[in-house]
């Protein structure tokens, strides 16, 4: 039997590892934020359909969020952690501004940012 309080909780989890609010969700569903609410809390399941839109929305499958046992077996996340992802893409793009104004400080472009110490004594 489906607790809908778990998938609640997952759909919560997954919608806030994406950075979306509840208002954001329940705007990309074309639904009230109260409804989203509801599901989040327990109050209420989604329907199939629902779930399928929500899958696809916050890029997961929908077995992870019917299914508790595949979230378990991850590691910790980025959330979970406490590090602020948006800080590291902000940086990443600091990092390429100095990349198109100067290649001697940095010679490729990563896909993640890189946190790194150079050695800046002997430069002029």
């Amino acid at each position: 039997m489906l607790n809908k309080e778990n998938i609640g909780k997952r759909i919560a989890f997954y919608r806030r590892e994406k950075g979306i609010t509840q208002r954001g969700l329940a705007d990309e569903l074309h639904i009230s934020y109260q409804a989203v609410s509801k599901w989040e809390s327990g109050k209420s399941l989604p329907t199939v359909e629902m779930l399928y839109e929500i899958s696809n929305l916050l890029n997961v499958t929908m077995d992870a969020l019917l299914n508790e046992d595949e979230r378990r077996s991850w590691g910790i996340s980025y959330q979970e952690s406490g590090l602020d992802t948006r800080k590291l893409h902000a940086l990443k793009e600091r990092l390429q501004q100095f990349i198109m104004e100067d290649g001697r400080i940095i010679s490729a472009n990563y896909a993640d940012a890189c946190l790194f110490r150079m050695d800046t004594a002997h430069m002029k």
